[in-house]
């Protein structure tokens, strides 16, 4: 989802932010059984799981829709 209202370059940097996250986080604990030694990184990764998916609520709040 993209809010065509917002620079091009929050965009695409938004757009890199999930890319990374799932790319990195969500693919190392989906297919490599991964588990975290500290329980402080895998806090700080949700928390930034949280930030991703606030952006995108706030988004679809701007466009007038919800998500799924």
């Amino acid at each position: 989802m993209t809010d065509p209202a917002e620079h091009p370059g929050q965009q695409t940097g938004l757009q890199r932010l999930f890319e990374g996250f799932f790319g990195s986080v969500r693919n190392l604990i989906a297919h490599t059984g991964y588990r975290y030694d500290d329980g402080k990184e895998a806090f700080q990764l949700l928390m930034l799981l949280d930030l991703l998916v606030g952006s995108l609520d706030a988004a679809a709040k701007r466009l007038g829709t919800t998500l799924p």
